[in-house]
């Protein structure tokens, strides 16, 4: 009975101490965890932290360093600029000549021409190069060929030739006479094929140079009443995408930059249907992009040898960024290319994307396929 006692008073022992027992084990378990969020803390603020912070130091670095580049780039290069005296392609002229090119600036107006040097030349913090001028009217040919003549006597050689200048067009196509059709392409087609025919031989001899297309959405996107135009962008779009995979043997990038509406006088002095001037500032004109904001991104550009820029409208959608990627062409040809960002107005587009864009009363859709940049090869 004794024995049975002993027993049965350890069991009431125990059961008096389990509780206890518990929460001892509770209390360890707790300090245990606590000890594991500790050890991750210090863990965490000794390692990740600076971690991360390298990271962040190396990028802003790497950006740093990028931005050297860019910018030794473009010092000294030579860059002949069409169209220079308004819009676009006098935008173009401040950027690059605040990054030390030494510019060749085009246009029909030398008055105009000789002004804008004196803008660009007139409280310069930083030593920069006084612009050349060459006079010429890109309809016709023969000046066009003697005018690249000029221009390769003046400065040697040509590194970056951007075909800025052209000329709008409204009308009908049933009122539209052919010579309006023809003076349309002779403006932005056959002349800059014709500047670029007779710049490109001392491109291929140096196997160096940027070729660079100033052309419109309208290459892309054929809208009522612009028929003459658009017609003349898609020939340029094609011409442009041609000699790209052609000059890729050559070490030569070719860009066409195809943006949206920009706020120029572009509409003011576009042609009507009978070869008049239109004279007014369309709605989506006056609404437009702004010019600088666009030069800019030309100028970013041609200082990234691998970027491409198409259907432009967003600013900076890059941090001065491209994607490189392998881009099987329709023609079998392959060509390490710069895939851009897309968009018209203010849609973004993706590569092959069907996109709905409203411009005027006018809604298109359209699959677009983007014009790709050139080779890294620098």
């Amino acid at each position: 009975m004794e024995w049975v006692w002993m027993l049965s008073s350890r069991r009431h022992l125990g059961a008096a101490a389990g509780p206890a027992n518990g929460f001892q084990r509770s209390r360890t378990l707790f300090w245990r965890s606590n000890l594991k969020g500790k050890l991750m803390d210090i863990i965490t603020s000794t390692a990740i932290i600076p971690l991360l912070c390298g990271c962040v130091g190396i990028f802003g670095l790497f950006k740093l360093l990028q931005r050297i580049r860019m910018k030794a780039y473009i010092q000294d290069s030579v860059v002949v600029i069409t169209g220079a005296t308004s819009g676009l392609g006098k935008e173009c002229a401040k950027v690059f000549h605040a990054a030390g090119a030494k510019l060749v600036l085009c246009g029909r107006n030398r008055e105009r021409l000789e002004e804008l040097v004196r803008e660009l030349t007139t409280n310069q913090p930083k030593k920069t190069h006084k612009p050349h001028i060459v006079t010429f009217d890109l309809a016709d040919s023969n000046t066009v060929v003697q005018a690249a003549a000029e221009i390769l006597k003046c400065v040697g050689y040509v590194d970056i030739l951007i075909n800025n200048a052209g000329i709008s067009y409204r009308g009908t196509i049933i009122d539209t006479t052919v010579d309006v059709d023809k003076m349309v392409m002779e403006t932005n087609y056959f002349g800059p094929v014709a500047l670029t025919k007779a710049i490109l031989p001392s491109m291929i001899q140096k196997r160096q140079g940027h070729i660079v297309v100033i052309s419109s959405i309208q290459g892309k996107i054929s809208i009522p009443f612009r028929s003459a135009y658009a017609a003349s962008k898609h020939a340029t779009q094609a011409f442009f995408d041609c000699l790209r995979a052609e000059m890729e043997q050559y070490e030569i990038d070719v860009t066409v930059v195809s943006p949206g509406y920009i706020r120029t006088n572009l509409s003011l002095n576009a042609v009507t249907a009978d070869g008049s001037r239109y004279g007014v500032m369309d709605k989506t004109t006056s609404e437009g992009r702004n010019a600088a904001e666009v030069a800019q991104e030309v100028l970013s550009a041609n200082q990234s040898p691998t970027y491409s820029l198409d259907q432009m409208g967003l600013p900076r959608f890059f941090g001065c960024g491209r994607r490189s990627e392998n881009v099987q062409r329709g023609d079998g040809l392959s060509s390490q290319s710069s895939v851009p960002y897309s968009m018209t107005t203010n849609t973004i587009i993706k590569r092959g994307q069907t996109v709905s864009v409203d411009i005027g009363k006018c809604q298109l859709l359209s699959n677009f396929v983007l014009t790709m940049g050139n080779h890294q090869h620098r």
